[in-house]
């Protein structure tokens, strides 16, 4: 007993010779167990890109905003294409195993072609979980167990000790499984984490109360605030946004609510966000289209700010929702902050929704061993559209880039950043050739070509 709260009670009721001493002991002893209450808290981020049909497009793998170099990856020994597109990103994969696809442009992170039409392309992108740990003492030998059903967990920190499928040996974007062991430090102790600046994408999350964690794998210690991962998944989510060429429509597929959405629309200069409310269960929520077929965001549309209004406003807005979703206020800030290019400054239309509170579960479920106290999990959805409107230009650059190496039409679907493999699948998904073999192959050599260096 001699370090725990219960000495203390102990030790009270010795030395009381009342019963007020003993009610203010056992007092002291509620306050201190309350306090001490094992509290595990997560959230993140799934992404897809839909076209006009509210279909997600293959495709999703590709990346954004590069991570430190200290992240581990399901990478190997990489490939020539793989070290092009590691090193024009700045990341250097360490390596876990001797496996990596050839002919792979974008396989820094993965074992596997992701290749369309198969079990194993990728249709949604798993960004950036994080789960926080809340302990007043240390805790030793915390297994923390995420099952992906529908995807596979391709990047991690700390390290991992078990990743399934077993490295190397991918049949499907399916079935994956990745254990941590970590020993939680007691709160208000510091460990030394892997540095970064502040203007990181990594930063952001360690802006939080949470304790620290220390992992050991094949004798390489780790510390850092959170266990982070982020994967590659197969599933189409709760939501689907369609459009025509005057209005969006949100339709919520699920049978509990969307507790917050929001339409945001940036063109890097200028933003434009609808909050669409909460969305009941299996309904749907439409806003009408400005400009004929698209977004207007001229000055002449009162709807839209200047980019760092739109930006501070946006994050407001989306915070608020996370902390009423019971996210604590730092981890809300932590997790706006860390999206701020991604969700508000990067250029496109996109809808943002709080997942169902038991969607968390059902597309991770999640087992801590010891059982926490209390534990709060939040994902948000965000869904890349691209508008009926924009579909015809997609489809007619896509067979100039491919079928003619039209210099215009390549230089515009490279404009299309992370998501010009998925906009060029969703525009042909209602073509001849979304099925035409000898097509998709010259695709896949056109994406190895044209679309791994992303600045």
């Amino acid at each position: 007993l001699e370090h725990s709260p219960l000495s203390s009670l102990f030790v009270a009721i010795t030395m009381s010779r009342s019963s007020s001493s003993l009610l203010i002991a056992l007092s002291v002893l509620l306050v201190s167990v309350a306090s001490a209450s094992f509290v595990v808290h997560e959230w993140g981020t799934y992404t897809s890109l839909q076209a006009s049909s509210g279909l997600n497009a293959a495709g999703m793998h590709h990346g954004e905003e590069a991570l430190p170099e200290f992240v581990w990856s399901r990478a190997a020994v990489p490939t020539y294409w793989n070290i092009l597109h590691s090193l024009s990103r700045g990341i250097n994969p360490p390596p876990l195993t001797l496996t990596t696809p050839e002919n792979c442009g974008f396989c820094e992170v993965m074992d596997w072609e992701p290749k369309a039409h198969t079990e194993k392309e990728v249709t949604q992108k798993l960004e950036t979980p994080v789960i926080y740990f809340y302990n007043e003492e240390a805790i030793e030998g915390v297994v923390v167990d995420v099952e992906f059903p529908k995807g596979i967990v391709c990047e991690v920190y700390p390290q991992a000790h078990t990743h399934v499928p077993e490295i190397g040996d991918v049949d499907a974007t399916a079935e994956g499984r990745t254990i941590w062991t970590v020993d939680v430090a007691p709160k208000g102790v510091t460990l030394p984490v892997p540095e970064v600046e502040e203007e990181n994408i990594w930063a952001p999350s360690r802006r939080v109360d949470a304790n620290y964690v220390r992992s050991s794998v094949d004798d390489t210690e780790e510390f850092e605030r959170h266990i982070f991962y982020r994967g590659l998944g197969r599933f189409q989510g709760p939501a689907r946004v369609t459009s025509d060429f005057d209005t969006l429509t949100l339709e919520n597929n699920s049978e509990e609510p969307l507790p917050s959405a929001w339409l945001m629309v940036s063109d890097g200069e200028r933003g434009l966000i609808r909050p669409l409310g909460s969305v009941a269960p299996l309904s749907a929520v439409s806003t009408p289209l400005t400009h004929g077929p698209k977004f207007d965001l001229t000055e002449n549309n009162e709807e839209t700010l200047p980019l760092a209004e739109f930006v501070t406003f946006a994050k407001d807005l989306v915070k608020t929702s996370l902390v009423e979703a019971n996210l604590y206020e730092k981890e809300a800030q932590a997790m706006v902050d860390t999206w701020e290019y991604s969700y508000f400054k990067s250029t496109g239309v996109r809808v943002l929704y709080v997942a169902p509170a038991s969607y968390p579960d059902e597309l991770l479920p999640l087992t801590i061993t010891p059982t926490p106290d209390s534990v709060e999990r939040v994902l948000i959805g965000r869904v890349e559209v691209l508008l009926q409107a924009e579909e015809q230009d997609v489809l007619e650059a896509t067979l100039s880039a491919v079928l003619k190496q039209d210099a215009a039409s390549i230089e515009y679907i490279v404009s299309l950043h992370r998501f010009a493999e998925a906009k060029m699948r969703a525009a042909l998904a209602p073509t001849p050739f979304h099925n035409d073999s000898q097509f998709n192959e010259m695709l896949e050599e056109f994406v190895l070509e044209h679309l791994i260096h992303f600045e």
